[in-house]
């Protein structure tokens, strides 16, 4: 019998198994609105520039938010900016980042023109 119960509580654990909680995979920061980097915090990406199925050049991006101005501090920036700019609607407000964003050629030429 003791073979039986061996199976018996192997059998239970396999049942028990999906029914625990599952922790989240951590994310990177910037990947999602769950996990937002921190202000200031550079955010890296590879770009590839061509067209069609010509060969495409590589560049190396970073995204990094210098500042965010929400709410009141965002209107007060956006009324001085141009008598056109409304208020935001009821239940609504403005929000304002300044961004950094570099773009950088990993290999020569680095010349990818995009046409308008």
């Amino acid at each position: 019998m003791k073979g039986g119960k061996c199976v018996c509580l192997l059998a239970a654990s396999l049942i028990l198994l999906p029914l625990a909680p599952r922790r989240a995979p951590a994310q990177a920061p910037g990947s999602s609105p769950g996990s937002a980097a921190a202000v200031g915090q550079p955010l890296t990406d590879i770009v590839e520039c061509g067209e069609g199925y010509t060969s495409h050049e590589l560049y190396d991006m970073t995204l990094t938010v210098l500042e965010v101005v929400r709410g009141e501090d965002a209107w007060k920036r956006l009324a001085a900016a141009g008598p056109s700019n409304r208020p935001a609607a009821a239940g609504s407000e403005y929000l304002l980042a300044r961004i950094r964003f570099e773009y950088r050629a990993r290999t020569l030429p680095g010349l990818c023109v995009h046409r308008t």
